[in-house]
């Protein structure tokens, strides 16, 4: 089990990120890789599902439903594709 300092270099660099500036006008895409680098920091990689991005990290309310809505495919794909774009 990875303890909070095995992340201190991931920290540093998802805030770098963060900084950037790559996301000042997509707060969605800021905030589901907070979330997803978060879940993972703490452990609690197995609750990085779809429902739980959509509740917690994008604001849906709880009876979200992901059949109906693809706001979490749609901005994991944006998310994917961002840092192409800086490099």
């Amino acid at each position: 089990m990875h303890t909070v300092a095995d992340f201190a270099q991931e920290r540093r660099e998802l805030e770098a990120v963060l900084a950037s500036g790559i996301f000042h006008r997509a707060p969605n895409l800021a905030q589901l890789l907070t979330y997803v680098c978060a879940k993972y920091f703490e452990g609690s990689g197995e609750h990085i599902k779809e429902y739980n991005i959509a509740v917690d990290a994008l604001g849906r309310p709880s009876d979200f439903d992901q059949k109906r809505d693809s706001i979490v495919r749609v901005e994991a794909h944006r998310l994917r594709k961002r840092p192409a774009r800086i490099l």
